[in-house]
C-alpha cells in the first residue's frame, strides 16, 4: 500500500503526543519498501523523516508471531476451545509462511544439518531407510559424513594432514561419487563399485597414508605404503594384531595394490548403525578416538622398523 507507513506516522502523531512505534508485519520479515514508507527515509538502516528519526520494526508471520503463538498455546489458562483456536490460527499461519515441513523432511533436517545431534535424536533411525530410499539423499548424507571427518580428523590426529594429490584421485569424494556408491548394482559387479573417501598424508612417514574408504558395502579405514606395497605394514604387525586388520590384496585405485583396513560398519544398507555413525556427533568422535589410537600404534611400528 502506498505511503501506508508515513500515513500511519502522521495520523498517531496528530492524535498523541507520545514517543510513535509503527510495527511492520510481513509474513517472512521482508522490510517495508520505498512505496510503503513514502518520505520517510532510510540512511544507514534507520529511519528517518524530516531528518527527525522514525521508530519501525520489522517483525514476522513466520518466525515472530509463530513464536508468539506457540507461547500462547503453552502458557495460557483457557478453555479448550480457546487453546484449539489459537492451534488452528497457529497450523494457517505456518501453512502461509511455509514453515510446516512433513516428517520426512524434518528428520532429513536432521541428518544433512547434524546440528546438536545425540543419539537419541536419532533412534528413530530404524524407519528412515524406508522413508530415504533415493542414492542422491544418501549420497549427501555420505559426503557430509567425509566433509565433517576432512574438517576435523587432522585436528584430532595431528600426526596425519590432508592428501591433495594426484596418487588416491580415483577414490576422492564427490557428491556424484558419493551418490553412484549407493546406486544398485548386479552382486557380480559389488566388487567393482568404485570406493569413495578420503586420504591422508602421515607426517612422520614419507610414503604411509591414512586411507577412510567407502567401498563394496562397507566403510574401511587403513594404512598404506606406497613404496613397498604394503609388505612392511603387514609385517611390523603381531599375529594378534594382525587379527584385527584385514590385508586387502588387489586394489587398483591405489599407486600399490595392498593394503591393511579395518572395517567400521555397512554403509549401503543405511540402517540406523550407518546413519548414526554418519550424522551423530557422538558417534564420529568415537570413530575418530578409534582412528587416533590406531594411527599411533601403526606409526610407531613402522618408525621403529625403519630405524632398524
Amino acid at each position: 500500500m502506498k505511503r501506508q507507513l508515513c500515513r500511519y506516522h502522521t495520523e498517531i502523531g496528530l492524535k498523541s503526543d507520545k514517543d510513535i512505534i509503527l510495527v511492520y508485519l510481513s509474513p517472512h520479515g521482508r522490510k517495508p519498501s520505498k512505496a510503503s514508507l513514502g518520505d520517510i527515509e532510510v540512511i544507514e538502516g534507520l529511519y528517518y523523516r524530516q531528518n527527525e528519526p522514525v521508530n519501525i520494526k520489522v517483525i514476522s508471520y513466520r518466525d515472530d508471531i509463530c513464536v508468539w503463538l506457540t507461547r500462547c498455546i503453552r502458557e495460557v489458562e483457557a478453555s479448550q476451545y480457546v487453546i484449539s483456536a489459537l492451534q488452528q490460527y497457529l497450523q494457517s499461519v505456518e501453512r502461509l509462511t511455509g514453515k510446516i515441513m512433513t516428517q520426512s523432511e524434518a528428520v532429513k533436517l536432521i541428518l544433512l544439518t547434524k546440528k546438536d545431534n545425540t543419539v537419541e535424536t536419532l533412534l528413530a533411525a530404524q524407519s528412515i531407510s524406508d522413508v530415504f530410499i533415493s542414492d542422491s539423499f544418501r549420497g549427501a548424507v555420505l559426503e557430509g559424513f567425509f566433509m565433517d571427518l576432512l574438517e576435523k580428523l587432522p585436528a584430532f590426529v595431528p600426526e596425519i594432514t590432508h592428501y591433495e594429490g594426484k596418487d588416491f584421485s580415483d577414490i576422492k569424494f564427490t557428491r556424484d561419487k558419493c551418490n553412484y556408491w549407493f546406486s544398485s548394482v548386479k552382486a557380480e559387479n559389488q566388487k567393482k563399485r568404485d570406493g569413495v573417501g578420503l586420504v591422508f598424508s602421515v607426517r612422520q612417514s614419507e610414503d604411509l597414508y591414512f586411507v577412510v574408504l567407502a567401498a563394496t558395502d562397507w566403510l574401511h579405514y587403513g594404512f598404506v605404503n606406497k613404496v613397498a606395497n604394503g609388505d612392511d605394514l603387514v609385517s611390523v604387525l603381531s599375529p594378534i594384531e594382525l587379527a584385527e586388520w584385514k590385508v586387502q590384496e588387489n586394489w587398483s585405485k591405489f599407486p600399490c595394490k595392498r593394503w591393511i583396513s579395518r572395517p567400521v560398519k555397512n554403509m549401503r544398507d543405511f540402517k540406523r548403525d550407518a546413519i548414526r555413525l554418519m550424522t551423530c556427533p557422538e558417534e564420529l568422535h568415537g570413530l575418530m578416538t578409534q582412528m587416533q589410537t590406531d594411527v599411533r600404534s601403526i606409526l610407531k611400528q613402522v618408525l621403529v622398523l625403519g630405524s632398524e
